[in-house]
């Protein structure tokens, strides 16, 4: 996923990850590694995409950065393929999970929406203004405690 340079570092890393890292539920046929490989939400255009959605796609890329932070030292630490393999596996699992407990979001929707932001502008912008408002609203709970 790219969003214009104001995204911050924190979710910036989150996206790098979560590449990698995401695989469907299980099915009949085998997962997909990549966000890539997950069919996005069908005919979901920018400007579909409502308010509510754009929260939650926000809550979706806070939700894979905390999977991001607890398995990528995990990985990078572990030189057996084997394990480094299994451990891709767990943080496939959390990222569906994470992504899935977030409410009115799914895989393919967060998938639909990253590539409807990264070809439309104004929804990249919608996006990046509820990441401002979340970072302003964290700050000023911060300073005021």
């Amino acid at each position: 996923m790219t969003f214009k340079p104001m995204l911050t570092a924190a979710l910036i890393s989150t996206t790098a990850i979560a590449t990698p890292l995401v695989a469907q539920e299980a099915t009949e046929t085998p997962a997909p590694k990549t966000l890539s490989e997950i069919q996005p939400t069908p005919g979901l255009t920018a400007d579909q995409v409502t308010d509510t959605q754009v929260s939650a796609f926000v809550d979706a890329l806070i939700a894979i950065e905390r999977v991001r932070v607890t398995y990528m030292p995990k990985i990078e630490a572990t030189t057996d393929g084997e394990a480094r393999s299994a451990l891709i596996d767990q943080a496939n699992a959390a990222v569906v999970e994470a992504v899935d407990s977030v409410e009115n979001m799914s895989i393919s929707d967060y998938i639909a929406i990253d590539k409807a932001a990264q070809a439309d502008g104004d929804l990249n912008d919608r996006i990046m203004a509820q990441i401002a408002e979340l970072r302003d609203d964290s700050e000023n709970e911060t300073t005021t405690q």
